[in-house]
């Protein structure tokens, strides 16, 4: 949890991007946009079309027991 502070404190201090390859089970967090994520995890072999967006603050991430 607190790598996804440090993320969060980049662009939006309590909210961080990320995206989820759900077919390999990956996930990326970080950057402006959530295309920066989308780079990092297709630089890593997933397929674009197994990528979903996701945007969380760090209390609902906590919320669903990410800690």
């Amino acid at each position: 949890m607190e790598e996804l502070r440090e993320i969060a404190k980049e662009y939006y201090i309590d909210m961080v991007k990320g995206v989820v390859d759900i077919s390999n089970e990956k996930v990326a967090f970080g950057g402006e946009y959530h295309m920066d994520a989308t780079v990092k995890i297709l630089g890593n072999g997933s397929n674009n079309a197994d990528i979903w967006a996701l945007t969380c603050t760090l209390t609902n991430l906590l919320e669903i027991g990410l800690n």
